[in-house]
């Protein structure tokens, strides 16, 4: 491929990039989020080292890589921590709300679209926990996209950590 084209490619990436941020950030002042069937719920192990570190203020970023997204669903995803099952929406003024990933699509796995993941800040929900607790459970929310939107089928992620900022 040409240098040109290259280029061309980058600039295409990163406006792409830049768009799902601002829709990202439009989704995050919502105020409710409705927790639908897409809805994945998992749980991260939190290391001694890393609640100790949230304690002492510094940085805990929660790392979620390689999500897969069914057919119809939005590479918008809401996290949170801790949220109660069986709800069926969550306000994004709660504490529980971690932040907002949107990303640009990466490829296909089968039916599912992939995008790389995203980085949040995990540190007031990993603060927040009981003392000698090793497990913080997050919900990954998509972006609703109307009626007759997705199959009801979770996302899937392939990998999801918690890591100190460096």
């Amino acid at each position: 491929m040409s240098p040109r084209l290259l280029r061309l490619q980058r600039f295409v990436e990163i406006a792409a990039v830049s768009l799902w941020f601002l829709v990202g950030a439009a989704a995050a002042k919502a105020g409710t989020v409705p927790v639908g069937p897409n809805a994945k719920r998992v749980s991260v192990d939190v290391p001694q080292a890393i609640a100790a570190a949230a304690r002492n203020d510094k940085p805990v970023l929660l790392r979620l890589e390689n999500i897969a997204l069914p057919p119809g669903v939005s590479p918008v995803i809401s996290v949170f921590a801790s949220l109660p099952s069986g709800v069926t929406s969550a306000s994004t003024e709660d504490p529980d709300f971690l932040g907002t990933i949107s990303n640009v699509l990466r490829g296909e796995i089968g039916d599912r679209r992939v995008m790389p993941g995203g980085v949040i800040d995990a540190t007031r929900a990993v603060r927040r926990l009981p003392a000698g607790a090793q497990r913080l459970n997050i919900t990954l929310v998509p972006a609703e996209r109307g009626a007759g939107g997705a199959a009801e089928r979770p996302l899937t992620v392939a990998r999801v950590s918690l890591v100190l900022r460096p």
